[in-house]
C-alpha cells in the first residue's frame, strides 16, 4: 500500500509523538521508591511503554495480584502528573507533521496505552489537542496489542481497515495492526528496535519526521 492514499492516519503518542519515555522511567522509579519496591531496570520499563498502564506495571514489576497492580498503577499515576510534570515534549517537527496532515484533510486519531487523563493532560500542555479527530486509550479499551481499540477508531470513522495507517515506535502498534491487516509504520526514536518492529512487516520504519511526512504524504 501506498501510505498517501490513507484517508485515517492512527498515531500512538508516548514515544511517537510525544518524546515522554524518561519521564515514565522516572515516575516508575519514584512509584518504587514509594512502595518499597526495588526499581525495575529502565530498560526493562521502557519496554513495557505502550501497553495499558495495568498491563505495564504488571510486567515492569514482575506482579500478578489484581489489587497490588492497580495499587503501583495509582501510586506511578500521581508522580506522573506530579512529580515528573513538565519533564516530555513533543518530538521536534510533529506539530508541523500534524498541521500538514490536517491541512491534506487527513482524519488524524490516537491511540495509546496511555491513561485518558494523561492524554489529555499532554495534549493540552503540547496546544494540539484540536489536531485529532478522535483519540483513545488503553484504558477505555484492551491493551495492544490486541486490535480493539483500531476496530473501534475504524468504525467511528466508518472505514476499513485498508483506508487505514497505523504509526507507532513499538513491535506493540505494529503487531496490533497487522492484528487486522492494517498497513503500518514504525519509527525509530521511540523505544523498540528497528529488529522488533520489522518482525511485523510495516511499510518501513522511518528515521526522522521529514521520513515520515513524505510516507505519508505527496508533495
Amino acid at each position: 500500500m501506498n501510505a498517501h492514499n490513507a484517508k485515517l492516519v492512527i498515531f500512538d503518542w508516548d514515544g511517537t509523538l510525544y518524546d515522554s519515555a524518561d519521564r515514565i522511567v522516572q515516575s516508575v522509579f519514584s512509584a518504587a521508591d514509594e512502595v518499597g519496591k526495588p526499581r525495575p531496570d529502565a530498560q526493562r520499563i521502557r519496554q513495557v511503554i505502550g501497553l495499558g498502564l495495568d498491563e505495564a506495571m504488571k510486567r515492569a514489576f514482575d506482579i500478578q495480584d489484581i489489587m497490588e497492580i492497580l495499587k503501583y498503577t495509582d501510586v506511578y499515576k500521581r508522580h506522573y502528573h506530579t512529580t515528573w510534570a513538565g519533564h516530555s515534549a513533543l518530538f521536534n517537527g510533529v506539530k508541523a507533521l500534524l498541521d500538514d496532515l490536517n491541512a491534506a484533510g487527513k482524519i488524524v486519531t490516537i491511540a495509546t496505552g496511555k491513561s485518558r487523563s494523561g492524554l489529555e493532560q499532554a495534549m493540552q500542555e503540547q496546544g494540539v489537542k484540536h489536531c485529532f479527530d478522535y483519540t483513545i486509550t488503553g484504558p477505555e479499551t484492551v491493551s495492544k496489542p490486541d486490535p480493539t481499540m483500531l476496530n473501534m477508531t475504524l468504525a467511528e470513522f466508518d472505514a476499513q481497515a485498508d483506508e487505514a495507517v497505523m504509526i507507532g515506535d513499538t513491535s506493540f502498534d505494529m503487531e496490533m495492526a497487522a492484528n487486522i491487516d492494517m498497513p503500518r509504520i514504525g519509527v525509530n526514536w521511540g523505544v523498540h528496535t528497528d529488529e522488533e518492529m520489522l518482525a511485523h512487516k510495516p511499510i518501513g520504519v522511518m528515521a526522522n519526521i521529514p521520513a515520515l511526512r513524505a510516507a505519508l504524504l505527496a508533495d
